[in-house]
């Protein structure tokens, strides 16, 4: 049975909270969500299921956070079930885990495991992200038996897909089945979508339910019923706030937590107690490799080893090898067993950063390592070795873009993907900018055996100020450079303004320097002379006189006085002996000379330009 509305009629909206929710279920019904019966009225049973999704709406609206409202959402979706005598699903079943996956096809934004009353563990939901790559091709509702290992598609046809068997639009990973080895016989998943009907997250609901293996479950007309409850709820849901940062504990491997960084690191604390792939994406510097030994060292493989592969510093011919190891004699120049880093890793994690640049024929190999958690040492004849390694690969690039171009493989792509999280640049996290300051401080003056160094807080606002293309990795460059400048002055061991705006003047200028604009003067000379010398007239070098001409010329226009100007550039005798008038008027004539040879030259046609701009070129 579905939930049907009499549409045109408000009699039960007694207050303001039940009209909204009417119109909530009005709009979805006008969304196809909803069908109805026209001129029927409420048939036995909805008006308590009416009453109870007002209830929602209200709690909903009114919770505190987004992850209040979740949870919200997670026990009405569970009374829902519960209470299930008009939507005829069988007794005996019971909802043991919950989450609300809120992500965009690119990362995670939030994650909110729920365990109900009956039992299990709520971590045991982040696996439930394996799931996520069906529901975002689909986006409609899906049952998975796990006994049976097959996925329902319940609207419709009822449409049965064996896991097992080959099939274009899901497959049996590994991963996958390691999720479905649990405890729920029955696992739900619900698209959450936006109000553009975009698909902004999803819900999962796990059942124990053995007695309906091999049935439909839940019901048809239960997962409409879910499904409209969450699309109802879902407008207000994804506008609650996130819960109030209460900061989060630092220590050596994280030094600095500000409150932006905080739901990113919610994240990870959640996702490091799992031992699929975690996909760190960001830019350059931003701190992809201390938060993967974060990772590690939150992870039950801490006591292991940690590993980083860090393809950037690998010849592209290498990265097999590198990844896999060797034997002696396996290729050229192999004249001694090698380990490689999943052999070292083992029991541990290995970090694989700039996996972007990942050779097309290891990034096969590392395909099937993820799947069949396998591997075999290049050159070793002795079969495959387990491999007992928890992967966590870093990117500064966006890796679908990548697929498409052709430069990475798809099926690679969605086995790293499962847990995807965005690290924000440092201008997203300015709140952290002192704190990063004064620990990169501390660092350096430690490494110097140099004493204890602070920043004035004029300094630190400063720091604030600025913005930082480089991320941390410029901050810490700026902050050795102040520090070396500071100390290199004398007086107090305190970093000052000066000292920070010193070592900012020695970043990349925005603006050429005045070597490069007389570089382009010179370079823009050369080709009129080679221009003048293809019709046999060449420059003479004296012509460049005009360059100091135009200096001078410069510094009368920018000065109070003719006898200002020369003082500025060094020929303040000239003024003394009154001979700075010709010296000026000797300048106005070079400007002058040049400027009549350039359009002799011009004059000369634009086919000799071109000659000459190729012979420049030779």
């Amino acid at each position: 049975m579905t939930l049907v509305f009499r549409v045109g009629s408000c009699t039960e909206c007694a207050t303001t909270a039940q009209s909204a929710a009417f119109d909530i279920l009005q709009s979805s019904r006008q969304a196809g969500r909803l069908r109805h019966a026209n001129g029927s009225t409420f048939p036995s049973g909805v008006p308590a299921m009416y009453a109870r999704l007002r209830q929602l709406l209200e709690r909903v609206a009114n919770a505190s956070s987004f992850e209040q409202a979740s949870v919200e959402l997670m026990e009405a979706l569970a009374g829902f079930c519960r209470n299930n005598d008009d939507l005829e699903a069988p007794r005996g079943a019971e909802v043991v885990h919950g989450s609300v996956h809120l992500r965009s096809s690119r990362a995670y934004r939030r994650l909110i495991p729920h365990a109900f009353a009956t039992g299990g563990k709520a971590g045991d939901v982040v696996r439930s992200a394996e799931l996520w790559s069906w529901v975002s091709r689909w986006r409609r509702a899906l049952i998975i038996d796990t006994a049976l290992l097959q996925v329902i598609i319940p609207s419709g046809d009822g449409e049965r897909m064996d896991l097992d068997a080959s099939h274009d639009d899901i497959e049996l990973t590994a991963s996958v089945r390691r999720y479905l080895d649990q405890q729920a016989s029955h696992i739900l998943v619900l698209p959450l979508l936006d109000l553009s009907q975009a698909l902004a997250g999803m819900v999962t609901l796990e059942f124990d339910a053995a007695d309906q293996i091999g049935e439909v479950f839940p019901p048809p007309a239960l997962v409409e019923t879910l499904q409209t409850v969450v699309d109802a709820a879902a407008p207000r849901l994804l506008t609650r706030p996130p819960r109030a940062n209460q900061g989060f504990e630092t220590d050596e491997l994280l030094p600095v937590a500000g409150p932006t960084m905080t739901p990113v690191l919610e994240l990870l604390a959640a996702f490091a107690r799992h031992g699929e792939t975690l996909l760190l994406s960001g830019q350059t510097g931003t701190g992809k490799s201390r938060l993967a030994r974060w990772c590690h060292a939150q992870s039950p493989r801490a006591d292991g080893p940690f590993e980083v592969l860090d393809l950037m510093t690998i010849p592209e011919t290498m990265h097999m090898a590198r990844l896999m190891g060797w034997k002696r004699g396996a290729f050229t120049g192999a004249t001694s067993n090698v380990d490689g880093a999943v052999s070292r890793a083992h029991g541990g994690t290995l970090f694989i950063d700039e996996i972007d640049k990942l050779s097309a024929d290891t990034q096969a190999g590392l395909l099937q390592l993820l799947e069949d958690r396998s591997y075999r040492v290049l050159g070793d004849n002795g079969g495959d070795r387990r491999a007992d390694v928890r992967f966590i690969v870093g990117t500064n690039v966006d890796l679908m873009s990548q697929v498409e171009a052709g430069r990475f493989r798809r099926d690679l792509y969605y086995r790293i993907h499962v847990l995807p999280v965005q690290v924000p640049a440092l201008d997203e996290r300015s709140d952290e900018i002192a704190d990063w300051a004064r620990f990169m401080l501390a660092r350096c003056s430690q490494q110097l055996d140099a004493g204890d160094w602070k920043f004035s807080e004029s300094a630190l606002l400063e720091l604030e100020k600025q913005s930082w293309p480089g991320n941390l990795r410029q901050l810490d460059n700026v902050v050795r450079r102040t520090h070396i400048m500071a100390r290199a002055r004398g007086g107090e061991a305190a970093v000052t303004r000066a000292d920070v705006l010193r070592a900012l003047a020695m970043e990349n200028p925005t603006a050429p320097s005045i070597s490069d604009h007389l570089r382009r003067a010179a370079h823009a000379f050369v080709q009129l002379a080679l221009t003048g010398d293809g019709h046999g007239r060449p420059l003479n070098l004296e012509l460049a006189d005009a360059f100091a001409g135009h200096v001078l010329d410069q510094a009368v226009k920018c000065s109070p006085s003719k006898a200002k100007a020369f003082d500025l550039v060094g020929l303040g005798n000239l003024v003394e002996h009154k001979n700075h008038y010709r010296r000026y008027r000797k300048a106005q004539e070079d400007i002058a000379a040049l400027e009549r040879r350039e359009a002799q030259v011009h004059a000369m046609g634009p086919l000799a330009s071109e000659e000459a701009k190729h012979r420049g070129a030779d």
